[in-house]
């Protein structure tokens, strides 16, 4: 798949879709979405389908929502400071309100 679904009202896009071929021997290969394929015992076909695109902008969301989500395992810690804004002590499991500010401010779009 090529396009990815879009988010709206600043969300970002959605992942794109695709099918793979994962061998027995734990290789893959990235497939066209219409295609013939020989499996061997095995083998394994993947289809990963596309998600929506995100509504609003992620780094408005309520930094106690993204921890919620992260502690609930929807969301590592690494995402929720790449595509949030919110910086999470992974000790103690609580979100550093200054580093999450500072975060923010510093966003580009």
């Amino acid at each position: 798949m090529k396009i990815p679904p879009w988010g709206l009202q600043g969300g970002g896009d959605g992942a794109l879709g695709e099918y793979l071929l994962v061998k027995e021997d734990s290789s893959s290969e990235r497939l066209p979405s219409k295609c013939t394929v020989s499996l061997r015992e095995g083998d394994t076909i993947v289809i990963r389908t596309p998600g929506g695109g995100g509504y609003g902008d992620p780094f408005m969301r309520d930094p106690s929502l993204v921890l919620k989500d992260v502690i609930n395992g929807l969301l590592s810690i690494t995402l929720a400071e790449k595509d949030y804004g919110v910086v999470i002590d992974p000790n103690e499991m609580e979100v550093l309100i200054g580093a999450t500010g500072e975060k923010r401010a510093q966003k580009t779009d």
